[in-house]
Formats: structure tokens, sequence, C-alpha cells
């Protein structure tokens, strides 16, 4: 029993360390971890302080917030480096394909005016305001079912016969008042997706 005892306590000894390693990694801006030029670039400028190329685990954690509204940027790769981000605005820019689900802290994402066609966001749990709105009419579905804080979606655009916007919700806290969708549409009960009909 000792032998057990002692067996899984150097497991999780190991495993501790492993985290420790894991959580003081560097993170080098490149084109691998940051493809995006105009990002990387950003990254370098804002969160880089001691300019040596990477980002050390101080300089990651530090990172809550991201403000790249019309910054020229196509995507947002390495953002799942910042596990303690709660705000992101991103609008304004060229970014088709974002995945905030290693970032499950968000409150916040703003991808107004983007030509977004996937948006990812996994469990988010403490997000209360997501804006894809305007200038995204690629962007077909949305699953919003694993943020249960969600308030407020935007999602507008120009007013055709062919924007019409549906959204299936159960649980979560989603207000009807700020979603522009036909007053023939309904609230179903399933899982929660906003998606472009025809």
């Amino acid at each position: 029993m000792k032998r057990i005892i002692a067996l899984v306590l150097a497991m999780l000894l190991a495993l501790a360390a492993c985290e420790a390693l894991a959580a003081g990694k560097n993170v080098a801006l490149d084109r691998k971890n940051f493809p995006d030029a105009s990002f990387r670039q950003f990254m370098k400028t804002n969160y880089d302080l001691n300019s040596d190329g990477k980002l050390s685990a101080a300089e990651i954690k530090k990172v809550d917030s991201i403000e790249l509204t019309a910054c020229n940027v196509g995507s947002l790769t390495g953002i799942q480096h910042f596990p303690n981000l709660i705000w992101v605005t991103a609008g304004g820019n060229h970014i088709k394909r974002v995945d905030v689900s290693s970032n499950n802290r968000l409150r916040k994402l703003v991808l107004g005016k983007n030509r977004l066609t996937k948006v990812t966001l996994g469990a988010q749990r403490y997000m209360h305001y997501l804006d894809v709105s305007i200038d995204n009419p690629e962007l077909k579905k949305l699953d919003i079912g694993q943020c249960p804080k969600l308030l407020k979606i935007f999602r507008t655009g120009k007013k055709t016969a062919r924007r019409n916007y549906v959204l299936w919700k159960v649980g979560g806290n989603v207000n009807a008042n700020f979603l522009k969708i036909p007053q023939t549409c309904s609230l179903y009960s399933g899982k929660v997706l906003l998606y472009k009909g025809k």
C-alpha cells in the first residue's frame, strides 16, 4: 500500500514539474507561431517587453487584452498562447478563421468587419459579449452552445432578402433583443447555433 501511495505521489510531482516547465516555456515571435506578419509585428511591438524576439512566460501572463482594430491582420493564429485573455477586439481586418477555444477566460470578442468564414469558440464560460457583425457574409454557422453567460450577440449586415439569421437556443442568457433577425424567427430548444439561412 505504501508503494502505491509513493508511486502516486511521484507521478503527481512529475506531472506538476511538467506543468511548471510548460508554463515557463517561451514562445518565439516567428512565422511558425504567428504566421500573419501584421499580427506578429503587433505582438513584438506591444508585448515583447525586453525586445528579445520571444515572449517569456511572464510576458505571456500579462496579456489580458488585445486591441487590433484595422491593423491589416489576416490571421489570429498564435492567440492560443495567451490563456489570460479576457478581451479581444480585432474588427476592420481581413480575418477569415478564428479559434479562441484555448482562450477560455474571454469575456468580450469583437470581430466585426472582417471576412469571417469560421469562428471556433469552444467552452467560453465567461463570455458575455460577441460581435461578428457587418461584412462577414460567409459566416454561415456559429456554435455558442458552450457560452452560458453570453448576453449580447451582434450579427447584422446589409438588408437583403438573402440575409435571414436564426438562433437556436437552450440554456444561457442570450437576449434576443440584441439579435438582428426577422420577426418570423423562433427560439427553439436544442443545440445553440447562429446560422445564415436561405
